[in-house]
């Protein structure tokens, strides 16, 4: 885990003055069949930012989901020490080199089944104290060799651009019922989107009157 309380404030400041982390909600397409591949009963968003993409992971009522952020106050403590599965979307490249592993091992600690979205090119924005947002830029070999160190199995996944790589870290058992479960639970994650959608559109009127 990230320890300097400095680095963390700049994503601090980030997250007060604008709508940021927010990106990972656009994967959903390339993470939900994973997801439902694996059908954990709780999931961790592991450096979720602003994001509701683990909202809309919820793919049947039973499922427990969970969000964390050490920038983002309410959110900013695990909220559990165990999870099913823990998504880390659009997160390790903002991790400091030094404290990489560390990381990794807290997720890999949390649940041995975890989901990877990592950018692996500098990032458009840049950070209060005057640095690029990505301060771990590294090509998808170099994370591919890091999580193997962490987890028994890496699985490389098509990314959504040539600037990602996306990884899990348990095996693939693709089916006719995985693909009959997907069509048949569409519907469910597509009506939980709107209901979040929905829920925040709600809240911002209230704020507003």
């Amino acid at each position: 885990m990230i320890r300097n309380e400095a680095y963390i404030d700049n994503y601090r400041q980030l997250h007060h003055y604008g709508a940021y982390g927010r990106s990972s909600e656009k994967l959903i397409a390339h993470i939900l069949p994973e997801v439902l591949e694996l059908h954990p009963a709780t999931i961790l968003d592991y450096g979720c930012g602003q994001s509701r993409l683990v909202n809309m992971l919820q793919y049947s009522p039973d499922v427990r989901v969970y969000r964390y952020d050490p920038a983002i106050e309410g959110i900013d403590q695990l909220p559990v020490q165990r999870a099913d599965l823990v998504i880390n979307t659009d997160v390790m490249e903002h991790i400091p080199p030094a404290d990489v592993d560390d990381v990794l091992a807290d997720i890999r600690r949390i649940s041995g089944s975890a989901l990877f979205n990592i950018a692996t090119a500098p990032a458009q924005c840049i950070l209060p104290n005057g640095e690029n947002a990505h301060c771990t830029v590294q090509p998808a070999e170099w994370w591919h060799a890091r999580l193997q160190t962490h987890f028994d199995h890496v699985e490389a996944l098509p990314a959504s651009r040539s600037t990602k790589c996306m990884f899990k870290t348990w095996e693939s058992q693709p089916s006719k019922w995985l693909l009959k479960k997907w069509w048949g639970l569409r519907e469910n994650v597509s009506r939980r989107m709107r209901q979040v959608v929905g829920a925040e559109g709600r809240s911002a009127g209230r704020r507003a009157a």
